[in-house]
């Protein structure tokens, strides 16, 4: 091997400058359409998903609100049916004394609740104010 390094003759050097520069600029022109075709194709994809997106909106809005209409109505059946079922069980398997514990127990919560309600007002007449905007004292049972 030699340590000389190749030269090539200036005829070669110019023909392949010139072959070069040829390619590059139609190489960079058809990668250039290239990129414009993409980015049409991409802006035309866009603008159909957009329009294909709305359609399927509106077609599935009244589907979705009926279901979600009669998912309310059945949650409500369920709460109504679970209440009720539940209170006529309870009713039919509670001891006598525990149904009187408990309607005697209400009476006197009702009663209390009324005593301080009654309390409360008397309180406001003689002091001549108004016991809903009452900001004083908290009431004590």
């Amino acid at each position: 091997m030699n340590d000389e390094t190749y030269q090539q003759p200036e005829e070669e050097r110019n023909s392949s400058t010139n072959a070069e520069s040829g390619s590059s600029s139609s190489s960079s022109k058809s990668s250039r359409e290239a990129f414009e075709g993409l980015g049409q194709s991409i802006r035309d994809a866009f603008k159909s998903g957009s329009r294909d997106a709305r359609k399927t909106v509106e077609e599935a809005l009244p589907k979705v609100k009926s279901e979600f209409s009669r998912g309310v109505h059945d949650l409500a059946y369920a709460v109504a049916y679970a209440t009720s079922f539940g209170a006529a069980l309870v009713d039919e398997i509670t001891p006598d004394n525990v149904k009187e514990g408990f309607r005697e127990g209400s009476q006197a919560g009702k009663r209390a609740a009324e005593d301080v309600v009654r309390n409360q007002k008397e309180r406001a007449a003689r002091e001549g104010t108004d016991p809903s905007t009452d900001e004083g004292e908290p009431v004590i049972v």
